[in-house]
């Protein structure tokens, strides 16, 4: 995963479609740079996360809709698949599949083939993706607190197996252009990652769900309110209503000054 920061949308936009292939500035040459191309078969491998995109989108959809789809996209890179439920269904998050059908798109992760993310100032907190390889700043950086908030963005770990000395193995993100001292620089080696170690899943078996036990996902606790109130109405004095004793129009100022200074009341009530 490469995250490009940038200094404002207009640099993303372009940045944007000189890597996608979709366009060059005047006088510079068209990317190489085909792993971050959108796939043949419709993959999309590189988006831009700014405050103007959903806004310039032209698929036809309401904004609301294309927002909500870009948060599941920035929450899924580099996730491959749903989890599974014992059953075998993929476990959606909710509003995922009825979003998926409502816009005719594909129900596997959003975020599966992203590769590269060309964002201005979106991803600097909040943002938690393991896959991060590459942070390039593109823009001045003046404030040490966003230089640690840009880093950040690479100090997910891919992996929390230990090795055979009870050790986490290193992983590295190479970060270029955020001028960040207290981390000290490290050249690496290079070449291609160690192999993933095995592992084991365990899950419930189907055969057995008939031991399954459930417990109740409280949200919060309300107290029993058990006193009851009663009404003497013999001790209450009745209310008579007499139409003759009540005046059909009562005319009364309030707060009016009239030509004089003087103030008056008026209310009109009618019966």
């Amino acid at each position: 995963m490469f995250i490009v920061v940038c200094k404002n949308t207009a640099i993303a936009k372009v940045l944007h479609e000189w890597l996608t292939g979709k366009g060059a500035p005047t006088g510079v040459a068209p990317s190489k740079i085909e792993g971050l191309k959108d796939g043949k078969n419709g993959e999309v491998r590189t988006i831009r996360v700014d405050t103007k995109v959903v806004h310039e989108t032209d698929s036809g959809e309401a904004k609301g809709d294309e927002n909500r789809w870009m948060r599941f996209t920035l929450d899924t890179v580099g996730q491959t698949d749903w989890p599974k439920a014992p059953q075998g269904l993929p476990l959606y998050p909710d509003g995922f599949a009825e979003l998926a059908e409502k816009l005719e798109r594909p129900l596997h992760p959003p975020g599966r083939d992203i590769r590269c993310i060309v964002s201005v100032a979106m991803l600097t907190e909040g943002w938690s993706c393991n896959t991060v390889t590459h942070i390039i700043g593109l823009r001045p950086f003046q404030s040490q607190l966003l230089c640690e908030q840009v880093v950040g963005r690479g100090l997910r770990r891919l992996s929390y197996e230990v090795n055979a000395d009870g050790k986490l193995n290193e992983e590295i993100a190479q970060i270029f252009g955020v001028p960040f001292h207290i981390v000290p620089f490290k050249a690496t080696k290079g070449g291609a990652p160690p192999p993933p170690t095995q592992r084991t899943r365990v899950q419930a078996l189907s055969s057995k769900a008939s031991y399954e036990i459930e417990y109740p996902r409280v949200e919060g606790y309300t107290q029993a309110i058990r006193n009851r109130l009663t009404v003497d109405w013999s001790s209450i004095a009745p209310l008579v209503l007499d139409p003759g004793s009540i005046p059909p129009v009562v005319d009364m100022k309030h707060g009016m000054f009239s030509e004089k200074g003087h103030c008056h009341r008026h209310l009109r009530r009618s019966r």
